[in-house]
């Protein structure tokens, strides 16, 4: 996670508020596939703000958040630290800082695409024990035309020159199946999360590649964003349609 102790400065509060959580199937998906108790330890690697590591907490697993970012980090735990079995732990996935063959399960949440992959791999393999089970998950956005989903795309890449590919789209099939050894499965799930035109703006805002208020394009942007929103929005919200990828196997 090169730089990803830093890239992420600014987001943490944005992050937690706009950003999606994940559809209940995920968790049935992981249960049913790797025969996923409440006894196992589940390391979260790139965990943020705690969205995928609160799903494992409220199924009942001791979770290691492991994150790199300090203010996400400490976001994650004045929210989680009270909630269960949990430890807070400032590491990447390439060195987790947890010990040997500790956890039974990992997993990362829109987090997979910062790491080295070769290193990521050794280290999930040092900290794994039992079948070494690995979760991959993204929340990636379904930009058709003609919708809100598709438009809001459009106005990211009119004024995000940092922004290229996000989320699994940033990988292919052969780097997934390189890292797994070429055995594993791919689940899609559908995902929608209302937003009104203040979250449409933090959902921008909490991604690496947004530029800053002190840009001078900000107000363009959002005078974009508002266009886009009141051509979609219906009971003043808008539909921002994701598929949730999971590709899940072992090492």
């Amino acid at each position: 996670m090169k730089g990803a102790d830093k890239i992420f400065n600014g987001t943490a509060d944005f992050y937690f508020r706009y950003r999606p959580t994940y559809p209940e199937e995920l968790m049935d998906t992981i249960t049913k596939e790797t025969g996923l108790n409440p006894k196992w330890v589940v390391a979260d690697i790139g965990s943020g703000t705690g969205i995928l590591s609160t799903l494992f907490i409220e199924h009942g697993n001791q979770v290691k958040c492991v994150e790199p970012n300090d203010e996400m980090r400490q976001k994650s735990l004045e929210i989680l630290s009270t909630r269960g079995k949990v430890e807070f732990i400032k590491g990447t996935g390439e060195n987790t800082n947890l010990p040997d063959s500790s956890v039974d399960l990992v997993a990362c949440g829109q987090s997979f695409h910062w790491l080295d992959r070769r290193l990521a791999k050794k280290e999930f393999t040092r900290i794994l024990r039992g079948r070494k089970w690995v979760a991959l998950v993204w929340n990636d956005r379904v930009n058709e035309p003609g919708t809100f989903t598709g438009e809001y795309e459009s106005v990211v890449r009119r004024y995000s020159e940092e922004y290229h590919s996000t989320g699994s789209t940033a990988l292919n099939s052969k780097d997934i199946a390189s890292f797994f050894n070429g055995t594993y499965r791919e689940f899609q799930l559908r995902n929608v999360q209302k937003l009104t035109l203040e979250s449409v703006i933090g959902r921008y805002r909490s991604a690496s590649y947004a530029i800053k208020p002190s840009n001078p394009r900000y107000e363009n942007m959002v005078g974009d964003f508002s266009d886009v929103f009141k051509k979609y929005e219906s009971n003043e919200r808008v539909d921002m349609v994701y598929v949730t990828k999971l590709y899940l196997g072992h090492l």
